[in-house]
């Protein structure tokens, strides 16, 4: 199968890939059986040692509509920009490698944005754990249209997690923002997510579970670092400061200063168990 199409893509999605091989076939057949084919893909291969790399040419040969760029390992951060500067797609869509979405994620949310003019739609997702699908259930108590204040975007944007794949995006909203992930750090989502949020001009929620969150040990590697407290921190610290510039409400400022300091006092505590109820993703708003 070799697709091409002579307009402009309706949607990038963007994967980063490293050392995934395992989950990469589920996760590339997933985009390329979406509903919606009017996509560009890109891969941005970040010096795998597996062959992760290889499965990525494949797919690029066979379909038009993967390009795959190849780097030394820089991190996820860099992976993501670097992508972002390619994207030629009127919305971006982050999708991790060892992850899948559902076959109408694409068509389902740029129908709905496009209906609405909104720059930044939140959907729902799913785990995939070691015991079965779970569906976080604090997410249906997010309201099912547009979201006003600062303060409600940035609760929207952190229910259940600041993991930037449940969001498609409005790729001007990035370019007139200058929003780029932080490199070299961990917890760049918690930067990049209060952006985001703070910087969309009309958010809406999507009440449909269109992608799968694959929970595995190797994803949780950022719980063995000694300073993730501390990285964390910075992270939370960055998003902090540019809520201050951009004269965000006080209630947005204190929302993020409380969702801080509950981050840091549980990976002070350096939690062991990823199905512990204090794990960190689940502390977010309620």
């Amino acid at each position: 199968m070799n697709k091409s199409y002579n307009t402009a893509p309706l949607i990038s999605v963007v994967v980063p890939v490293y050392n995934t091989l395992k989950f990469l076939h589920e996760c590339l057949d997933s985009i390329q059986i979406q509903t919606l084919q009017q996509l560009e893909v890109i891969l941005v291969d970040d010096g795998s040692t597996d062959k992760s790399g290889d499965i990525c040419d494949e797919y690029s040969q066979k379909d038009s509509r993967f390009l795959v760029i190849h780097q030394k390992n820089r991190g996820l951060s860099a992976a993501r920009n670097v992508a972002i500067e390619k994207a030629c797609g009127k919305y971006i869509l982050f999708v991790d490698s060892d992850d899948h979405i559902m076959p109408n994620l694409c068509e389902i949310t740029y129908q709905y944005a496009e209906i609405n003019q909104a720059d930044l739609i939140r959907f729902f997702y799913q785990e995939d754990t070691l015991f079965g699908k779970r569906f976080l259930k604090r997410q249906a108590t997010l309201p099912n249209n547009i979201v006003e204040s600062d303060v409600d975007k940035l609760k929207v944007a952190y229910t259940s997690g600041a993991m930037v794949w449940k969001f498609l995006i409005l790729r001007d909203l990035l370019i007139a923002n200058n929003l780029r992930f932080p490199e070299n750090v961990i917890y760049e989502d918690m930067d990049f997510t209060t952006r985001l949020a703070l910087s969309s001009q009309k958010m809406l929620v999507l009440h449909e579970i269109l992608y799968s969150y694959r929970i595995r040990l190797g994803s949780l590697s950022w719980l063995k670092y000694e300073n993730s407290a501390e990285q964390c921190e910075y992270c939370c610290n960055q998003g902090i400061a540019y809520a201050h510039r951009i004269g965000a409400s006080n209630e947005a400022i204190n929302f993020l200063i409380e969702l801080r300091d509950k981050m840091i006092s549980i990976l002070s505590r350096r939690i062991e168990n990823i199905f512990n109820d204090e794990y960190p993703k689940e502390v977010f708003y309620e």
